[in-house]
């Protein structure tokens, strides 16, 4: 999964530019996105001839303030974030984005109509951030060539404010596969969870009150199954958003207490046991339905 800059996201007139209004919004979102793709751990897709353009002709390169300021504070992120797309094809083929046109130069968008067909012959999975310059009703949009057999065909997802990442991104994407980094990958897979399947509902135990033990870890990393694992990371999302009574009457959880270890379920026999140290949720174990409980 990679993500693409759109030119409006990244350009934007001299007219544009010049009105503060507008040139604190415009800052504010591609600050954001980087931010949050920084976060996230996604790859921002480039290719040489669209970065020489994003360093060289952006109007607030000009500004003595912001080119100080977005060296220090962005340069490193977006290039270690990087990934270049210099393999053939070198045209832009039947690439059409009409409905996302945006007045640049032409050295500007036909980078970026290659650097897209380069991404579709790759057959990436992307999202396309567009700018706050741009309008459009479209949620996505599908890109297609026929310059080679295979006849290329891809959709992609766009990305408009920075906010709507954390409700398109696959969270199953984010999870930890291995013991490196697990706590933070594994608590923003939770995030981004309890967002889009339990949005409206308040976060009762923030994810700085939880803790996983190794086993804990290793019993996940051990599921082969990803359904499996995705039910893990919903039944606690969801238990994040309740309180012991609603857990115990939640017919997908049945939350119960045996001596001082609570546990839920899963499915129908899997099951998490966990305790509480003061404030805190510690997650013991994982017991899949193949596995009986250890004696509490």
């Amino acid at each position: 999964m990679v993500s693409i800059f759109h030119p409006s996201s990244l350009f934007c007139s001299n007219n544009e530019w010049n009105d503060q209004e507008f040139q604190d919004l415009f800052m504010h979102a591609l600050l954001k996105h980087i931010e949050t793709i920084n976060k996230l751990g996604i790859k921002v897709a480039w290719s040489w001839e669209f970065f020489n353009c994003f360093w060289n002709e952006v109007p607030w390169f000009k500004d003595v303030y912001y080119k100080n300021y977005l060296l220090e504070s962005i340069y490193d992120v977006l290039y270690n974030a990087s990934y270049f797309y210099e393999s053939p094809p070198e045209n832009r083929c039947q690439c059409d984005t009409s409905h996302l046109d945006y007045e640049l130069s032409d050295q500007i968008n036909e980078s970026w109509f290659v650097l897209l067909h380069r991404i579709l012959h790759n057959d990436r999975e992307a999202f396309i951030v567009i700018g706050i310059n741009l309008a459009t009703d479209k949620n996505s949009i599908s890109i297609e060539c026929n310059c080679t057999p295979e006849n290329f065909n891809k959709e992609y997802h766009l990305i408009k404010d920075p906010s709507q990442w954390h409700l398109k991104i696959n969270y199953m994407d984010i999870c930890p596969t291995k013991l490196d980094n697990w706590d933070y990958k594994f608590k923003l897979a939770l995030f981004i969870c309890k967002s889009q399947r339990f949005g409206s509902k308040e976060i009762k135990h923030p994810l700085n009150k939880i803790e996983f033990d190794s086993k804990f870890k290793k019993d996940f990393i051990d599921v082969n199954q990803e359904k499996e694992k995705e039910r893990i990371l919903i039944k606690i999302a969801k238990l994040l958003t309740l309180n012991h009574f609603e857990a115990a009457n939640d017919t997908s959880i049945r939350e119960e207490k045996i001596k001082e270890v609570y546990r839920i379920r899963i499915s129908q026999a899997a099951r998490i046991h966990y305790y509480e140290d003061s404030d805190k949720k510690i997650f013991l174990r994982y017991y899949p339905s193949s596995k009986h409980d250890s004696p509490l």
